[in-house]
């Protein structure tokens, strides 16, 4: 029984290789999916619509968190956000499988539902790290809370999405270090976060691994850029091309 995180998969059908590559199997292992598994890629949709189905068969087993992405899609969805403004935000593949995948409107008021239903974070154990709080985005500088001297991560997180969930997922104050290190280093919980792609950080293809928090978005959309599952159990990172 292991547990893994993969984040920013955004249409890289590659996916379902990887989880045969790392010997994924349900229902004996669990299975983090941090955020932004549509747009950019060729086949967000069928990506997306699969693992849906995935997490039906294993409820207990596929956990899908919200990345900003599937929020810009719930936002056009909803009207909130033009044609034109969600394909420069990557959009564009998606839009052109909505209606193989989303044809009529009650369907889309399903998916609607659904992403409004997507959890921001998750809680998990790391026999490196101890507690473990997978997020997309991370922390927002300005919803810091303090609990007892120490950083509580996930009441930064809630506050953070409740007073602008927009504002707040498409930030990268940790991922960017625009946090003080004196937050950074009082994290009350290890943090497993994505959104930023490695590539762009450090110029790396794989993840990038601190002292409080790691990213794993290893640019799996970009040129030259990897998609990467994170074995919480032993750190172990499992890689296939983006």
């Amino acid at each position: 029984m292991s547990s893994y995180v993969i984040s920013d998969i955004h249409g890289n059908a590659s996916f379902f290789s990887l989880l045969k590559k790392a010997g994924v199997s349900f229902p004996k292992d669990t299975l983090y999916v941090n955020g932004d598994t549509v747009d950019r890629g060729e086949d967000p949709l069928g990506v997306f619509t699969e693992l849906l189905r995935m997490q039906n068969d294993y409820p207990g087993n596929i956990v899908v968190l919200l990345g900003n992405h599937e929020l810009f899609l719930k936002m056009y969805l909803e009207g909130n956000l033009s044609e034109r403004t969600y394909s420069v935000f990557g959009g564009r593949s998606t839009l052109a499988q909505l209606d193989q995948y989303y044809p009529d409107e009650n369907s889309r008021k399903a998916l609607i539902d659904y992403v409004s239903r997507m959890p921001v974070y998750a809680l998990a154990y790391s026999p490196l790290h101890g507690d473990t709080v997978i997020t997309h985005t991370g922390i927002d500088a300005d919803h810091v809370i303090y609990r007892d001297d120490k950083v509580d991560v996930i009441a930064s997180i809630q506050d953070a999405f409740e007073c602008d969930a927009y504002h707040y997922m498409i930030g990268c104050d940790i991922q960017m270090g625009y946090l003080p290190t004196s937050v950074v280093s009082n994290l009350d919980k290890f943090m497993i976060v994505g959104h930023v792609p490695t590539i762009h950080l450090e110029r790396t293809k794989t993840i990038i691994i601190k002292e409080h928090y790691i990213d794993i978005d290893s640019g799996s959309s970009y040129p030259g850029g990897m998609l990467s599952l994170y074995r919480i159990d032993d750190g172990k990172v499992f890689q296939v091309k983006g």
